[in-house]
């Protein structure tokens, strides 16, 4: 049986199961075997992995929670990708969100580039050949871009406002014409002297694929008269 000192290990020493370990203290050897350093390490880090805890904190105050583990549960559009990192000695966790998660992303804002003239006493959709967004194909700013078109079924909340331009003679109105003919709501103001005519509406109303909306304006100041540039048209899926 080999007898090999503490202060005579190396790097690269090889213990036998067999082998004794003697500690020297005022000339005693006490001898403890590989296999009992063996058996106390593994008591020792079982012990340590059975009562072992990980705090989870929140916003960097005191800790909420303290278990041995962490679980991870994918919510509603919500993608988690677990890897083990052993290199970094980590575990790498990714999340990702798709569309939706929480809410309602369809909808579309657009407005007019330009100041828009009407005729006097004469209805016409406005034209909207810009956007601010659009998330759900609702508009085209060449085509029928008049329009805001659902694509996605649900209710909805559209508003506008726009102004014309300085006139005191007459009445001027905005209006939510629904699929070309239904009229929605309606805003309707006596011009004011000296004054721009502001129009503006809000509507919430349950809507399917293909129905589309459009702002029906009107003037009857006697002569054209301009809604000026800017005039705003949305359009938001709440349920």
């Amino acid at each position: 049986m080999a007898t090999k000192k503490i202060s005579q290990l190396t790097t690269g020493t090889t213990a036998n199961a067999s082998d004794k370990l003697p500690i020297e203290r005022s000339g005693a050897n006490f001898y403890i075997t590989p296999a009992m350093i063996w058996t106390y390490i593994q008591a020792l880090t079982g012990n340590m992995a059975a009562t072992a805890r990980t705090a989870v904190r929140k916003n960097s105050t005191g800790s909420v929670f303290e278990r041995r583990r962490l679980n991870l549960i994918e919510g509603s559009n919500v993608t988690l990708t677990v890897a083990d990192d052993s290199g970094n000695e980590e575990v790498d966790i990714t999340i990702a969100a798709s569309g939706g998660g929480g809410g309602y992303t369809q909808g579309a804002s657009v407005y007019h580039s330009s100041s828009q003239s009407f005729t006097s006493g004469a209805a016409a959709f406005l034209a909207f050949n810009s956007e601010n967004y659009d998330t759900d194909t609702m508009h085209n700013t060449v085509t029928n871009n008049s329009r805001l078109t659902i694509t996605t079924n649900g209710v909805y909340l559209f508003t506008f406002y726009g102004y014309f331009s300085s006139n005191s003679t007459g009445r001027r109105y905005a209006a939510l014409i629904g699929n070309g003919a239904d009229y929605l709501v309606t805003d309707t103001r006596t011009a004011i002297s000296g004054s721009l005519t502001g129009l503006h509406f809000s509507f919430i109303g349950a809507f399917v694929a293909t129905d589309y909306v459009q702002v029906e304006a009107f003037q009857d100041s006697g002569g054209s008269l301009s809604i000026d540039t800017g005039a705003y048209f949305a359009a938001q899926r709440i349920g």
